[in-house]
């Protein structure tokens, strides 16, 4: 019974629903009822899945959820980087914002609306890619955030090691660990989160563009030995 406050934002999801206020007002009133046993209930988890990889907008369904906290409850340690401020020249938003944003244009990538700006890209998202473990590595790739008292390693690194902890796959730590470069990409899917991570602060004085993320991809192919990318 307690999957309906997931089931809720899953429903919207398939059937291209807008929330009633109410709704999400009753949801929040009720976010005690998102406990250890939800987070390790088996279809509660098969539909947060479903909806992390929606093929329609995942963004909005994420974003309604972080809105109402059924996000950070569900999520824990994404709870603790809800309303996160950045201080940097590149970030134009909280942590939590700025990683739906990225799932945001990452959707966009995969229906072919950024096809001129990211052709290799998405002609490897249409090629075939593992979109569960893609999906979840780019949820994940600031999760190092949430330990703020480690000053001396850099956040990519230490979220790469929380995901190790937790028991994620190898290409999902790969991906966390390499989305500013601290570590070699040892597949196609880390240089697609490099450009999802980008695309919401590519702009002058950013520490990454889109162009040089779309430089990486092809690259990470094994058969691939040389990518021009012209400007």
């Amino acid at each position: 019974v307690c999957e309906r406050r997931i089931r809720l934002f899953h429903r919207a999801d398939i059937r291209e629903l807008e929330f009633h206020p109410g709704a999400l007002k009753r949801v929040t009133r009720s976010l005690r009822m998102i406990n250890a046993g939800l987070r390790e209930n088996e279809e509660a988890n098969r539909l947060f899945l479903s909806i992390l990889t929606s093929p329609r907008q995942p963004g909005i369904i994420l974003r309604r959820m972080n809105e109402a906290g059924v996000l950070g409850r569900f999520i824990p340690d994404f709870g603790k980087i809800v309303a996160m401020m950045q201080f940097n020249m590149y970030h134009h938003y909280t942590v939590d914002e700025h990683i739906i944003q990225c799932i945001w244009h990452l959707s966009e990538l995969e229906n072919g609306a950024r096809v001129e700006e990211l052709p290799v890209a998405t002609q490897i998202l249409r090629d075939g890619i593992n979109r569960k473990v893609l999906y979840t590595a780019l949820l994940l790739h600031d999760i190092g955030k949430v330990v703020e008292d480690d000053i001396e390693n850099p956040h990519a690194l230490v979220g790469m090691e929380l995901c190790r902890r937790h028991g994620e796959d190898a290409e999902v730590c790969n991906a966390v660990g390499a989305h500013h470069d601290e570590i070699e990409t040892t597949s196609p899917l880390s240089p697609l989160v490099q450009a999802a991570d980008a695309i919401p602060g590519a702009r002058t004085g950013c520490r990454l563009s889109t162009a040089d993320a779309a430089d990486d991809i092809p690259r990470a192919h094994p058969a691939v030995h040389r990518a021009d990318n012209i400007r």
